[in-house]
């Protein structure tokens, strides 16, 4: 073999192994871009115009899943949003893992839910039954109207 071949055969072999190398450097990173995209909580918004509208619908969502996935869910809740309702109970306990939390988003006052209440004994705004791992953050609870049962 002539010494201009042998050279030119040394060269293709770098250039395929350098494409190789760098093939496996961009999938790595690639890789590592979707796991610390998956480390983010699910982000829903809950308000007016939102994912949700209500927090009856965001609850409703969290009870009819199996588990909360990791790393949690997130429901952002407009600031200034008022909600005149009564939620259902939530049932589906979160974990230390994937918590849930329902968080104010934006400027301005606290969304609030105010709650209009029945004659029913052992009634809550929210209820949480046998669950853990919720937080409520800059969320507002009141009595509607006249309403005193709650």
């Amino acid at each position: 073999m002539s010494p201009v071949l042998f050279l030119l055969e040394i060269n293709m072999r770098r250039a395929i192994l350098l494409s190789i190398c760098l093939c496996l450097a961009g999938s790595f990173a690639f890789g590592q871009a979707g796991v610390e995209a998956l480390r983010s909580p699910l982000t829903f918004t809950l308000g007016p115009g939102g994912d949700y509208e209500s927090f009856s619908g965001a609850i409703e969502y969290l009870n009819g899943l199996s588990n909360i996935p990791q790393p949690g869910i997130t429901f952002l809740v407009s600031a200034g949003a008022a909600f005149n309702e009564n939620p259902p109970t939530i049932t589906r306990s979160a974990s230390e893992a994937a918590p849930v939390v329902f968080q104010k988003q934006g400027e301005g006052e606290n969304p609030i839910i105010y709650a209009t209440g029945t004659s029913a004994l052992n009634e809550a705004i929210i209820r949480l039954e046998g669950v853990q791992y919720y937080t409520f953050d800059g969320v507002d609870l009141a009595n509607s109207g006249n309403t005193q049962a709650m």
